[in-house]
């Protein structure tokens, strides 16, 4: 019967712990209430009761009784109160005032105490981004790469960048300017993406402008997808994907040293890719060959059964100095 007794002890734990974090919660919510929305909601409501409280008063204290010849008919009569109202009026438009000031003309320039407090708005604008890419971008999903560069798709390329990125790019970058304090592992990923924005609008206003050293920091948009879906995930694709692709490794023989996974395949709750390093610790020509015609084979039956690229960076033991470089570059890696 241990076993069972750890199992009730174990769910007697689980139940405090569960009914500390809501105690912890709700008076999180009352120490640090949201003052501007419960003021000007009690502006308001006050204000409209001092501009109708006469009205209700009197439909309340109205009473009026007919049959046949008999008529009776009971009231209290008030005499306007114009003062009330004007101070009723008052209230209604200051804070009417105030909720355009916080919720309307500022709603862009939300201060944040942290990048993580920041992250899903980022992530959001992110993702639209991603989206116009994928639909209008270079070997985008409208055309093959041999015929990108038609005048028709290149102009709807042109007008995306112009009205639909540098637009969003500089919400994202207001957001990071509004951001009180950054960690010291986030300021060059911040650094980098600010770069980039600045230097893509430039290079979209002027196509003279090379902005080449300027590219996408992909691991901003790494840290960014971590920190909105609250670190490495452990839920089902991992076991279903990896053990696949362990199976497939495994039948076929791959001489495999190390695997990895790494990037937003780590954070990304519905991943469109899964990126993996793999270090194959052989130099034989022949053999290295045929290990990346098999590689290339997963990737191909992995596509077929997942609907999903499987995005393999590899290298071999002549290129041993080159993967501890890319793996010491890399945000984040799992392996397995």
């Amino acid at each position: 019967m241990y076993w069972l007794e750890s199992i009730v002890s174990h769910t007697k734990g689980k139940l405090v712990l569960n009914l500390k974090q809501i105690f912890l919660t709700k008076l999180n919510s009352i120490l640090n209430p949201q003052f501007d929305k419960k003021i000007i909601w009690a502006l308001m409501t006050f204000g409209f009761i001092l501009i109708g409280y006469q009205n209700v008063l009197n439909l309340i204290t109205s009473f009026e009784f007919k049959y046949k010849d008999f008529f009776l008919k009971l009231s209290l009569e008030n005499e306007s109160d114009v003062f009330l109202k004007t101070i009723g009026i008052l209230f209604v438009l200051i804070s009417s005032y105030f909720f355009y000031i916080i919720f309307i003309k500022n709603k862009d320039k939300i201060k944040f105490k942290t990048l993580k407090e920041a992250s899903c708005l980022v992530k959001k604008i992110l993702d639209d981004n991603k989206r116009i890419f994928k639909s209008y971008g270079p070997n985008s999903s409208l055309s093959r790469v041999d015929d990108i560069r038609t005048t028709e798709q290149l102009s709807l390329w042109n007008d995306a960048k112009e009205n639909k990125i540098i637009p969003n790019n500089a919400k994202i970058y207001l957001v990071l300017e509004n951001i009180d304090k950054f960690e010291e592992n986030e300021v060059n990923h911040v650094y980098d993406m600010k770069s980039h924005i600045e230097a893509f609008k430039n290079h979209v206003l002027n196509k003279n402008t090379d902005y080449s050293k300027y590219q996408f920091p992909i691991l901003f948009s790494i840290l960014i997808t971590k920190y909105c879906n609250n670190g490495l995930l452990k839920d089902k694709y991992f076991v279903k994907y990896l053990s696949w692709i362990i199976d497939f490794i495994d039948e076929y023989k791959i001489n495999i040293k190390d695997k990895y996974l790494f990037g937003s395949t780590l954070y990304d709750k519905e991943p469109n890719d899964i990126d993996i390093l793999i270090y194959i610790e052989e130099s034989d020509n022949s053999i290295i060959l045929q290990n990346s015609n098999l590689l290339n084979e997963m990737s191909k039956k992995f596509k077929s059964k997942f609907y999903k690229e499987l995005q393999l960076t590899v290298f071999t033991k002549n290129e041993k100095i080159a993967y501890e470089n890319f793996k010491n570059k890399l945000l984040d890696i799992k392996e397995f």
